[in-house]
């Protein structure tokens, strides 16, 4: 089953139902990996428009607005910690240092 079809399909169940990478690979016959390095380069082209929003932003700081657009419970820091592992390794790294560079 193509992509498009199964999020057609499956869209709210995706939206509102919590899934692990393994649970959406197995409905859609692919790996975990698999699920895990779409929802990664999701969320890198994702974040690069976030930064668009405003040219201002270094990188902590368009993470955090992507962050309360997707709705993110920003008084858990668990649900933020989750977010922020969504990243590709080398955005993340950005991230942290950006992040790093404010508290001091």
């Amino acid at each position: 089953m193509a992509i498009r079809e199964f999020m057609n399909k499956k869209e709210k169940e995706l939206v509102y139902e919590q899934k692990t990478g393994a649970q959406i690979g197995r409905e859609l016959g692919i790996t975990r990996m698999a699920v895990s390095n779409t929802l990664k380069r999701a969320m890198a082209k994702i974040f690069a428009e976030t930064k668009k929003i405003d040219k201002t932003w270094n990188n902590f700081e368009a993470a955090v607005a992507l962050s309360q657009i997707i709705g993110v419970d920003q008084d858990s820091a668990e649900e933020l910690k989750k977010f922020f592992k969504l990243f590709p390794p080398d955005i993340r790294k950005l991230i942290e240092t950006d992040g790093a560079e404010l508290i001091h």
